[in-house]
């Protein structure tokens, strides 16, 4: 909720904000956890086509997940993980 606005209508969401704010969650939150959202906010757009014909069912399809830079801590948990 920090992140958007309450009183944001449906109708005036496009993809550019969209991908600004998985942006924002995905400097936050873990990438699990922008992957949950990105989802429920795709469940939510099905919803809003089907019982309020809501014009612009395609909008999250160009919407991507940010790549997070690998950490040398990062790496080191892998191999550990992979040696172990």
């Amino acid at each position: 909720k920090k992140n958007s606005s309450q009183n944001l209508l449906l109708n005036k969401i496009d993809t550019k904000y969209m991908q600004t704010f998985i942006n924002e969650l995905s400097n936050i939150y873990s990438e699990n956890q922008v992957k949950r959202q990105l989802g429920h906010m795709k469940e939510a757009i099905k919803y809003a086509v089907k019982f309020y014909n809501y014009p612009n069912e395609h909008i999250l399809n160009s919407v991507t997940l940010p790549k997070k830079s690998k950490t040398i801590e990062d790496i080191e948990k892998e191999e550990a993980k992979m040696y172990n």
